[in-house]
Parts: C-alpha cells; sequence; structure tokens
C-alpha cells in the first residue's frame, strides 16, 4: 500500500517509537548488494480504478492501527 509521497526508512521507525513512546536502538550497516536505496509506490492505476482518492496520512493511520491494538 501506499500513497505516492515517500517516506524513508528511518523517519518511519522513529515515527513508530513515538507513536508506541519507545525510542528505537537504531544500528546503521552497510547497504546490502542489490538493495533498493528509494522507491515510492506509484498510485495512477488505483486512481485509475477509482478515481479521486483520499489517503489517511501516515501518523494517523499508525496511531490507528496501533490504538485498536492496544485500547
Amino acid at each position: 500500500m501506499g500513497t505516492g509521497t515517500a517516506t524513508n526508512i528511518i523517519d518511519l521507525v522513529k515515527l513508530c517509537g513515538e507513536i508506541v513512546n519507545k525510542t528505537p536502538d537504531i544500528e546503521f550497516l552497510p547497504a546490502r548488494p542489490g538493495e533498493i536505496g528509494n522507491f515510492t509506490a506509484n498510485t495512477e492505476k488505483l486512481k485509475g480504478l477509482f478515481g479521486d482518492l483520499s489517503f489517511t496520512d501516515l501518523r494517523d493511520g499508525l496511531q490507528s492501527t496501533w490504538s485498536s491494538k492496544n485500547p
């Protein structure tokens, strides 16, 4: 799933940490051979099938998911 807006992994990990009130312990390692450096979901086909769509903000979606599992 995606919205067509790029989010890098480090920002995603930090955001998840904020939501669950934990400080992530991040270890940076060299990239693995063939690892994709960056990509963004292409939502054009989705828009073509369903028309103009609104997407849930990443923070709101993660918060909602976390809250539904941890009332």
